[in-house]
């Protein structure tokens, strides 16, 4: 039998393959986010994640990471051959060096190792994408603690993929008190995974848990005005946030502004598709600032400088598609109208023309509409940044952890919120 809840501190392990490295990293933000907000109500929390191939900063004593223990996961030797995780993310590191998948069964064997030596540990577990680390957890079989997995986007489209996905989906439901979808668009094509034939109660194992964002993260240092002439703009600007890679659309952003129409695009973020679009953007004779990876501090400055965010995400021909960006957030909580493309969860946050304004996916013409439509129109930009700052309220992660506790069998100990 499992433990009863107690207001005593828990032990919570988090199983993830992506997690900032050093401060202001942007890989696996939300993981993060999530381990700080429980480390702020008392537990105490430890991240089990593949060793990247650079020399993070994830010493014990680390102020940035707030109490939460790191232990890295080696799966290759020499270091800089471990090139699958962290990046551009695995499905794109992998379309650019298909070699990498056959790191892929060593750092599965690796980090289900790290698991099982970890686990007795652990009163409660929180793993972070089905496949490896869900799978990694669910090993454990009857002797694991509380499980909560979480589905993001590229690992539920793997699911959808593998000739035994409907398997591999049931067998995690079945060692796992809850799977929480990152939306509901998610939980949804999960639930077709699984099928009629094994659904039954494993479908009411599968809830919308989304990830949140850090209001004290995203209040800049500086005003707008400040932030706006040390970057030289002068008219309306459009800011993408994000890994620069084809599903995050930063090419259609660019086709949408094209040349004279007075906007200018800032760029935050770095990936391999970076060289190709600023060839793109000059070619077209289109004014965008590429700023690279920033911190904390500059994507909050970032915010509130620009006129509005653009969230141009792809489905990609093989049907893949993002969750829920987590920049969907950030921007609507900062005061900045959001202009997004209709795929995945985003429309389950972006109401058209209430708290943002959607668009087709894949579609140039209709975002170049849309973003004209806000330039042209201050007051529906104010209108929107109202709406959208009420809706992301509901989801910063002091709102959201209690839910996360109640998956995971705890009770609210030692707040210091």
């Amino acid at each position: 039998m499992r433990k009863r809840p107690t207001d005593r501190p828990r032990r919570i392990g988090v199983v993830t393959t992506s997690f900032p490295r050093w401060p202001g990293d942007p890989a696996g933000a939300f993981v993060l986010g999530l381990a700080a907000a429980l480390s702020r109500r008392g537990h105490e929390v430890e991240v089990v994640v593949p060793e990247p191939r650079e020399r993070p900063a994830w010493g014990d004593c680390e102020p940035w990471l707030r109490g939460i223990r790191v232990r890295a996961v080696p799966y290759a030797r020499p270091r800089r051959l471990q090139a699958l995780f962290f990046g551009a993310g695995v499905p794109d590191n992998l379309a650019r060096s298909p070699a990498l998948a056959a790191l892929a069964p060593l750092a599965v064997a690796a980090l289900g190792a790290a698991v099982r030596w970890r686990a007795p540990s652990w009163d409660a577990v929180v793993s972070e994408w089905l496949i490896p680390s869900g799978l990694a957890v669910a090993a454990l079989g009857a002797r694991r603690p509380a499980h909560l997995a979480i589905a993001h986007s590229a690992d539920v489209h793997l699911l959808g993929r593998l000739p035994f996905g409907g398997a591999i989906a049931a067998r995690l439901a079945d060692r796992a008190e809850r799977i929480g979808c990152v939306a509901d668009a998610l939980r949804a094509e999960l639930a077709r995974i699984l099928g009629p034939e094994r659904a039954g109660r494993r479908t009411e194992k599968l809830v919308v848990m989304p990830m949140g964002i850090d209001p004290e993260a995203l209040a800049p240092a500086r005003e707008r005005e400040a932030v706006r002439a040390e970057l030289g703009i002068e008219g309306f600007s459009v800011l993408l946030l994000g890994r620069l890679v084809p599903i995050k659309g930063a090419d259609l952003l660019i086709d949408a502004v094209g040349p004279g129409t007075r906007t200018t695009i800032l760029v935050a973020g770095d990936g391999p598709a970076r060289s190709g679009l600023e060839r793109r953007a000059r070619e077209r004779g289109v004014p965008a600032l590429f700023l690279g990876t920033v911190d904390e501090r500059r994507r909050a400055e970032l915010l509130a400088a620009c006129d509005a965010v653009a969230v141009p995400s792809r489905v990609l021909e093989n049907g893949r598609h993002e969750g829920l960006p987590l920049v969907v957030l950030e921007a609507m909580w900062a005061g900045a109208p959001v202009v997004a493309s209709d795929s995945g969860g985003i429309r389950e946050i972006v109401r058209d023309g209430e708290t943002g304004l959607l668009v087709p996916a894949n579609d140039a013409a209709a975002l170049a509409r849309a973003l004209e439509r806000l330039r042209g129109d201050p007051g529906l930009r104010a209108r929107l940044a109202a709406a959208g700052r009420e809706a992301a309220s509901t989801r910063t992660w002091e709102a959201l952890v209690p839910a996360f506790e109640e998956a995971l069998r705890l009770t609210r100990t030692h707040s210091t919120i």
